[in-house]
């Protein structure tokens, strides 16, 4: 194995990099997006919050971050519950993103990156495949009818990876969101 010193030095310089990359990521555009949870049904598919989304997001080529977030505050307690019963659960057999104890009281949902952010939006709502991890909104916050904003950002698909990586991580730590995980999945 190298030398720890080397490879402390080594490390030390990778992020000095990424830290010089992250100030040069600038998004070519940002859009919120409000739907309320009681339009989450399971059949039909609702279709206004995602085809609002599509009309405005540029798949070809970009990439994104966005977040989930509760815009009355009165809603977290019943929301984390709620989420927490599903999880328990495995409601519907789906796979429930990771639950943030620390972070209960958190407006903040969700914090995620994508390059399809209306399918990754899609599976969030509840709408993708059971095994992908997600938040599953239509499995337990429909009777909540709570107001929900969708924030996204969108970059250049040429934006480093890393220094965007560094960026949604960077969003994470501020908003301290309920579910999810922060770093690369």
């Amino acid at each position: 194995m190298q030398d720890i010193e080397s490879i402390k030095k080594k490390t030390a310089q990778f992020l000095r990099d990424t830290a010089s990359q992250v100030l040069e990521v600038a998004p070519t555009a940002a859009k919120s997006f409000v739907f309320n949870t009681s339009e989450l049904t399971l059949d039909p598919i609702p279709t206004s919050f995602l085809s609002r989304v599509s009309r405005w997001a540029n798949n070809n080529g970009q990439r994104y971050i966005y977040y989930f977030k509760i815009i009355d505050q009165s809603d977290i307690e019943q929301a984390y519950r709620q989420y927490e019963k599903a999880k328990k659960d495995r409601k519907a057999g789906r796979a429930y993103a990771r639950l943030n104890r620390q972070f209960r009281q958190s407006q903040y949902l969700y914090v995620g990156s994508s390059q399809n952010v209306v399918l990754r939006a899609k599976v969030h709502l509840g709408y993708g495949g059971r095994t992908t991890y997600a938040m599953q909104l239509a499995y337990w916050a429909h009777d909540l009818a709570m107001d929900v904003e969708f924030r996204c950002m969108s970059f250049h698909g040429d934006v480093n990876p890393k220094a965007l990586q560094a960026l949604e991580d960077g969003v994470w730590e501020e908003l301290k969101p309920m579910l999810g995980r922060q770093g690369a999945k």
